[in-house]
């Protein structure tokens, strides 16, 4: 049931419901326009690939090298980024880390913190 209620969520959503639209465009347009089928079916699946996690961290990853972390901290506040959490209450992982450097710096600087 979980799992139904999930891919439902994600087909009626965006991007889902474009990249359900365009294959079933791709689908109905198969036999007599080839081009719009294959241009629907391309269009669909680079959605896609740009919605997944893995493209996401593609496109992060030479932000976040390009900095390096401060050996000293300093600053009149501290401010965490929120990320997410779970229906649960649980933070996701990347909220999770952000909250427990955020109290870390808050700790060894006494700041005040911004969530």
């Amino acid at each position: 049931m979980f799992f139904l209620k999930k891919a439902l969520t994600y087909l009626i959503l965006p991007p889902g419901s474009i990249i359900l639209i365009l294959l079933l465009i791709a689908y109905l347009t198969r036999g007599r326009e080839r081009f719009a089928s294959r241009v629907s079916f391309v269009t669909a699946l680079l959605l896609y690939i740009i919605s997944i996690e893995p493209f996401k961290d593609f496109l992060i990853r030479p932000l976040e090298n390009d900095y390096e972390v401060p050996q000293n901290p300093q600053g009149d506040v501290i401010v965490v980024l929120g990320g997410g959490a779970y229906e649960s209450g649980h933070l996701k992982g990347s909220s999770h880390k952000r909250t427990v450097v955020g109290f870390v710096l808050h700790k060894n600087l006494g700041v005040p913190v911004i969530l």
